[in-house]
Parts: structure tokens; C-alpha cells; sequence
């Protein structure tokens, strides 16, 4: 993935990879079969009981749940994990351009789309 850098600031290049992720994901439709979509920096641990639990506690039942979306960030390293549940995913995939055109003009950081 490629985007450039501008400014002082690396949202941008964040947003714009950001996009691009998102928009692979959607493209691959792997993760439609399951509850729930992890995204997160290629520096980030995490167990993976330990989120299930997490998960498992917001939500028992994630077919009769409403579309979620937890972030977490490590605020001395700035390094993020994200996960979205499959109706909230969905939701954004039906949502993409408006979410993505508002984190371009910088309405919100790059990893909040």
C-alpha cells in the first residue's frame, strides 16, 4: 500500500491506508462468515482468549446484537486494535464512501473510519 505523507501530520497517511484496507476487506468478503472483524498495527499483541472473552461479555449473542465497534490505543506508541462486529461491518460497507470522504477531508483521524 502507498500514500504519501504531508505535513508535521501522518493522518493522512494513515486515512489513506486506512481506505485501502478497508476496501480489500470488503473486496475479499472473508470475513462475512464471521462475528467479528479484527484490525489492528503489525506491532500489536493481543490474546486471542482474552479478546473472545471480551468480545463474549459485550455481546453474547452476536446475531441478535447491534452493529458494534471497539478500539483500543496504546497511547505512548499510538498503536491500535479495532474490531467490528459483522453488522456494523456490513453497515460500513453500505456507508463506505460517505465514512471514507469524511476521513479524507479530515473530519476524523485516519484509523476512525
Amino acid at each position: 500500500l502507498y500514500s504519501r505523507r504531508s505535513g508535521d501530520s501522518s493522518a493522512s497517511l494513515r486515512a489513506g491506508i486506512a481506505v485501502q484496507v478497508w476496501l480489500e476487506v470488503f473486496r475479499l468478503a472473508r470475513s462475512r462468515p464471521h462475528d467479528w472483524t479484527l484490525m489492528a498495527d503489525a506491532s500489536v499483541v493481543f490474546l486471542p482468549g482474552l479478546l473472545r472473552s471480551f468480545l463474549a461479555a459485550q455481546c453474547a449473542r452476536p446475531d441478535v446484537c447491534k452493529p458494534m465497534y471497539w478500539q483500543d490505543q496504546w497511547p505512548p506508541t499510538q498503536r491500535y486494535i479495532q474490531v467490528v462486529s459483522n453488522k456494523a461491518l456490513s453497515k460500513l460497507e453500505d456507508d463506505f464512501e460517505t465514512c471514507s470522504v469524511q476521513v479524507q477531508i479530515g473530519e476524523h483521524r485516519g484509523d476512525d473510519i
